[in-house]
């Protein structure tokens, strides 16, 4: 029996490591994800190729003036070219930087992707020469341009490498020079110096939310595009109204950005607080050029994705692009990478639909465009030269000289917790993807904060959280030991008389099973019953450990938090595998316990192969679950080490008393 339930237990782990990659559905390009409500007519809008050229990936970067925006929560810079967001950096959350050791590996392969791209285009040529034509004669010219776009795209990645390396060797050694100022401020006694060398130092280490690609080549967020009237803003400089805001006195501020085009002005008004991560933005139009003029395919877009590092920080598979339509139970999310993208590199998608928002994501940040009641149509587009964009159509108008049109967005920038998500409205929190065990996830996730409010350290909250959760299913798991306890005491007992069965029937199997059959009903032995008090009890509890694998494995507050000595970061795995042995060795412990493999009575009487059998698994288990656990975030590995001691003292516990019972038995 023990051998079943850990091979379940075993195949049940596996499956959940590799559920998001391998066997999560992603529905067909270019398809509305989301089933329609009865009654609520959501059209399917196919790509068209004007929707796909109205901006171009990667536009020719216009110097313009910074223009800086501070609060206690994130420190943003404006540029006036485009009047888009250049650098995003939040002061509460350090970056995790990759090691040189991580980018030299991740260029090398770039390198050799390069080199098989060149071997592929020098093959084409010859077949293109070849009178057969081979594979590509349908189509060389097709198969060329594909080719090119994946040297463009690997080239592009190579650069935003590289640029990334720069990034990070400057703000490295900024970050050592400012420590190196505080020192000297504390040795001097100056506070109030030491204070602003700590709010520098927090924006030096704070993660940047504007990808290494937008810095690169000027392609920022918060563009707009407007293919009717053959306006490019995207590159004009604006005016500014102020030099830059510091809102560390004031709660709430606007900038107004302003520029003119051909007699077009557009403003762009952004509004300011103190106290959340959500951003405020008129879009207006106005037209002074003394004709009518009219826009129906008028833009709003981010991209070209979420952090400058966001490779490092999604340790697994992670739905880049979400949204959600108004009245849903729940959000949609689509990968745009991958064997298994919903949109092909280089194409886009046009959606429509009552959406709340839109948003591009990462394990733990998203950038969110929240709309306003009449803009109805969202674009998604997976960019060729890598990295994905989100576009929010803005409504139709139709403008004579002397009118203007406003737009009134919101903009999340911000991390993926569920306080955050809640005050930026309109359903913002379901961008939290907890997949199938959404419910119960929600609820370990409320219990797991409960208990960091105590411990005051996510590693002892983790701790208490599995306590909680061995008492709460202390019943279920109490009958589930004292049933597979009371089988292998039936098994014990029949074991002799089931030895001569096979004795006296030998070389004739059906006897042998007939006569164990009725022997079984003789004596009351139900070998069922174990798998009915013991397996069942034990799988009601899954889905509460998938749910608190989700939680562990997603939670923000995890992520560069410390526990004891060398774990340093809960959202990693432990880097000297300390913790990943420990659980290995807790499930041998529990084998030990339980008397399988041969030991404390020789695993349900088990005897001959079936005890070298065990006996292999009371090795194999334990070692497969710990190779597994080794890549495993160092959050979930403490959760199941922490849950087998509890368990395993649980199962000590019961033993002890039923020996005890037997000892006084014996004496009366």
């Amino acid at each position: 029996m023990e051998k079943r339930l850990l091979l379940a237990i075993a195949l049940s782990t596996l499956i959940l490591v590799v559920y998001y990659s391998a066997f999560k559905p992603v529905p067909p390009a270019g398809r509305q994800l989301s089933e329609a409500i009865p009654g609520e007519e959501v059209p399917e809008q196919e790509e068209t190729e004007t929707d796909a050229k109205e901006t171009p990936a990667l536009p020719v970067p216009v110097k313009g003036e910074d223009i800086v925006v501070e609060t206690g929560l994130y420190r943003l810079v404006l540029t006036t070219c485009g009047a888009k967001i250049k650098s995003f950096r939040l002061k509460r959350y350090p970056e995790m930087w990759k090691s040189e050791k991580e980018i030299g590996k991740e260029i090398d392969a770039i390198e050799k992707k390069l080199s098989k791209n060149r071997l592929d285009m020098l093959k084409l040529e010859r077949k293109i020469k070849d009178e057969s034509g081979g594979m590509y004669a349908s189509d060389p010219v097709r198969e060329e341009d594909r080719l090119g776009r994946d040297r463009e795209s690997l080239i592009q990645s190579r650069e935003a490498l590289l640029s990334f390396i720069e990034e990070r060797q400057k703000r490295m050694i900024r970050a050592e020079e400012i420590e190196a100022e505080m020192e000297e401020a504390r040795l001097e006694g100056d506070y109030e110096k030491g204070r602003e060398l700590q709010e520098k130092l927090e924006v030096v280490r704070g993660v940047e939310l504007i990808p290494s690609r937008a810095q690169l080549y000027g392609s920022y967020p918060l563009a707009l595009s407007f293919p009717d009237l053959k306006v490019d803003f995207d590159n004009v400089l604006f005016g500014c109204d102020s030099e830059g805001l510091n809102l560390l006195e004031d709660r709430k501020a606007t900038l107004q950005f302003e520029a003119e085009a051909e007699g077009i002005i557009l403003k762009k008004i952004f509004a300011f607080s103190q106290e959340d991560y959500v951003i405020g933005l008129d879009v207006v139009v106005e037209n002074n050029s003394g004709d009518p003029i009219s826009d129906e395919r008028a833009m709003l877009l981010y991209g070209p994705g979420v952090g400058l590092v966001e490779e490092s920080q999604v340790r697994g598979v992670v739905k880049r692009i979400a949204s959600y339509i108004s009245g849903r139970p729940k959000a949609t999310f689509e990968s745009v990478e991958g064997r298994r993208a919903s949109i092909a590199p280089g194409k886009s998608v046009l959606r429509t639909g009552d959406f709340e928002w839109v948003a591009l994501r990462n394990k733990y940040f998203a950038a969110a465009l929240i709309l306003p009641p009449e803009c109805k149509a969202i674009r998604l587009e997976s960019l060729a030269g890598g990295g994905q964009r989100i576009g929010v159509r803005l409504p139709e108008f139709n403008l004579n000289n002397g009118e203007k049109s406003s737009t009134n967005f919101k903009i999340y920038l911000g991390p993926q917790r569920v306080e955050q998500l809640r005050e930026a409205g309109q359903s913002l929190d379901r961008i939290m993807d907890y997949g199938f065990w959404g419910p119960i996830a929600k609820v370990l996730d409320y219990f797991l904060k409960v208990f960091f409010r105590y411990a005051k350290n996510y590693g002892w909250a983790i701790i208490m959280l599995s306590l909680f959760i061995k008492i709460v299913f202390y019943p279920l798991t109490h009958r589930s030991f004292e049933g597979m306890h009371k089988m292998q005491e039936d098994m014990k007992r029949v074991q002799p008389k089931m030895e001569a069965l096979k004795e006296k029937y030998k070389g004739n199997q059906q006897k042998v099973n007939k006569a164990t059959m009725e022997l079984y009903r003789k004596e009351g032995v139900n070998p069922l019953r174990g798998c009915g008090s013991g397996c069942f009890p034990m799988l009601l509890q899954m889905p509460v450990f998938f749910a608190l694998y989700v939680v562990l494995y997603n939670a923000i507050d995890l992520r560069g938090a410390h526990f004891i000595g060398w774990i340093t970061d809960l959202s990693s795995p432990d880097p000297m595998f300390v913790l990943p042995i420990l659980m290995g060795g807790s499930m041998f412990w529990q084998q030990k316990l339980t008397g399988m493999g041969g030991m404390g009575g020789g695993g349900m009487g088990a005897t001959g192969a079936q005890q070298d059998q065990q006996k292999m698994m009371k090795w194999m288990m334990p070692a497969f679950l710990t190779f597994i656990f080794f890549r495993l975030p160092a959050g979930v590995v403490l959760y199941w080490l922490s849950f087998n001691v509890f368990t395993g003292l649980q199962q000590f516990l019961i033993m002890k008393k039923k020996k005890k019972k037997a000892e006084k038995a014996g004496e009366e």
